[in-house]
């Protein structure tokens, strides 16, 4: 029976991960800015707003709300009273849930991840005297290495998976779980989402064949694809066209199965640095401070992938299967050490980041934070990250603020069904983001 893994280690890791490429130094393709913005009041505008709210009719409950109350029912039947990982087991059993039922990250999910890091903080303290033992911090670790890849499968997976109620997955039960990749589909998400605000250019709301294609082009042209497969990203639009990467790509497949295999290793690199460079300005709204806080520190030193010339690749192509399998065993010994380093250096991030916190939202200066200063510093973040994320997609003219002709290309967003007013990022527009606008656009003050 294989192992089905709970990943616990993609909350300590996400953060990294979204660290590590946000200070990459990668271009950015800037959000596009809409057509001039039509002259209407702003009591009109709120008026018109308040209207589309009433329409909608009341907001549910996310059902990732309800996810997580299922799954902290269970830790608390399950686990010792007081037990100091309660919360993040939780909250990374309501993930993997949410992706088991079928419902696929967005980007207000990467959002959640990255402002529950006070989950993270909070377990790691396991005794709240506001500093981090070497023996808290060994438990933690040891704490992760269980829960992340168990020797057993985790009962509450178990129970999700198990279709026939026989105790045991079948190979066929567990093929759900041996496909979740939380944090690539999230990306990917955020790209799509990202794509939408950037190519733009009319402002309303939706993407023509033109407004894509034209898009695309232009990102493609910071991309180098090479006859040996590899893809680089040039400063400049000095690249080459999508037609003369088709070329090359066809090139490198054209040399039978093991060409086949390169060449769409090289288009999913290029793919995947395209969706980079559209989703870097949100990834920096979503990190702020983050970004140049003391916790952060410089991108750990991770190990090189294994080259394929060492398995016997010649021009980037191997010549008989064994070798594929040897370098395709090394890859994945090699994306193991990533996943532990990275376990191991959120761990000693997350402890900066406690002392960060406790000398910033220690208010009492008792030491420690009670759980009313966990609220006002989980607060505190939630709305700064907010507010970066408000000004990045409706601030188009780049004022400060938003204003009233803003509102009014928001209010048309929302009426078309784009997603450009999905302001909660939940991949859904609906009342939830008419409340939210209305909330937001409000506390801006005079």
């Amino acid at each position: 029976m294989r192992r089905v893994g709970v990943g616990v280690a993609v909350v300590v890791a996400l953060s990294l991960g979204l660290l590590w490429f946000a200070r990459r130094g990668e271009p950015t393709q800037d959000l596009a800015t809409p057509r001039g913005l039509p002259p209407v009041s702003e009591s009109e505008a709120l008026d018109a707003l308040q209207r589309e709210i009433a329409r909608a009719g009341p907001a549910g409950r996310p059902d990732r709300d309800e996810r997580l109350d299922r799954a902290r029912a269970w830790v608390t039947a399950n686990r010792p009273a007081g037990w100091p990982y309660a919360e993040l087991e939780a909250y990374t059993l309501a993930q993997y849930q949410a992706r088991l039922e079928g419902v696929e990250p967005t980007v207000a999910d990467l959002i959640e991840q990255t402002r529950a890091d006070d989950i993270q903080l909070r377990a790691i303290d396991a005794d709240g005297d506001g500093s981090v033992s070497e023996e808290e911090l060994l438990a933690f670790g040891a704490y992760i290495a269980e829960y992340s890849l168990p020797k057993n499968p985790h009962p509450y997976i178990v129970a999700l998976l198990d279709t026939d109620g026989d105790g045991v997955l079948s190979a066929q039960e567990q093929a759900p779980a041996s496909q979740l990749r939380l944090n690539e589909v999230g990306m990917r998400a955020m790209a799509d989402r990202a794509r939408l605000d950037a190519w733009d250019i009319d402002g309303d709301g939706l993407l023509s064949d033109e407004e894509r294609d034209s898009g695309r082009a232009q990102l493609v042209a910071h991309t180098l694809v090479d006859l040996d497969g590899s893809v680089d990203w040039l400063g400049t639009p000095a690249g080459q066209t999508a037609g003369q990467q088709a070329e090359v790509f066809a090139k490198i497949a054209a040399e039978g199965t093991q060409g086949q295999y390169w060449a769409g290793v090289a288009e999913a690199r290029r793919d995947d640095l395209l969706r980079q460079s559209l989703s870097r300005p949100t990834i920096e709204a979503i990190l702020g401070d983050a970004l140049a806080g003391p916790d952060a520190g410089a991108a750990p030193q991770l190990p090189a992938q294994p080259d394929p010339r060492e398995y016997g690749a010649e021009g980037g192509r191997f010549t008989d299967d064994d070798q594929l399998q040897r370098y395709m065993a090394a890859v994945q010994r090699w994306e193991t050490v990533i996943q532990d380093t990275s376990v191991l250096v959120g761990a000693e991030r997350a402890k900066a980041a406690l002392e960060r916190a406790g000398a910033e939202f220690d208010a009492d200066g008792d030491g420690r934070l009670s759980d009313g200063e966990w609220a006002a510093r989980r607060q505190a973040l939630g709305q700064a990250t907010a507010q970066r994320l408000f000004l990045l997609h409706y601030d188009l003219d780049g004022s400060g603020r938003v204003d009233t002709g803003e509102l009014v290309s928001y209010l048309d967003w929302y009426r078309a069904g784009s997603l450009r007013a999905d302001i909660n990022y939940d991949g859904v527009v609906d009342g939830r983001d008419l409340e939210t606008m209305a909330g937001r656009y409000q506390s801006q003050g005079g």
